[in-house]
């Protein structure tokens, strides 16, 4: 899977809890995923695997907002950088 336009849609911003995307190509800025703010579930796994034709590196900052995540899946993502603070502001945080 590509990295869907669908992503900044105000819908999937309001209403979208669970977002997986397994073994995607996401090959855009993730920062829109941080306008999700209902989401509860998100699961990049095997998304971030070094020298593959998909991944992803780098978490961005952004994912601050994620304030109700209560599930991070990074299964696979060797490599994944997560910007500093996103981890401090995600309490609600209960599996990673």
């Amino acid at each position: 899977m590509k990295y869907p336009l669908l992503f900044s849609s105000p819908q999937f911003s309001t209403k979208l809890r669970v977002l997986r995307l397994h073994q995607s190509s996401l090959e855009s800025n993730l920062s829109s995923i941080a306008n999700m703010l209902n989401l509860e579930v998100l699961s990049f796994a095997s998304s971030g695997v070094v020298g593959s034709s998909y991944g992803i590196d780098r978490m961005p900052s952004t994912f601050k907002n994620l304030k109700k995540l209560r599930v991070l899946d990074v299964t696979g993502c060797n490599g994944l950088r997560i910007d500093n603070g996103v981890f401090k502001i995600l309490v609600r945080l209960e599996e990673l």
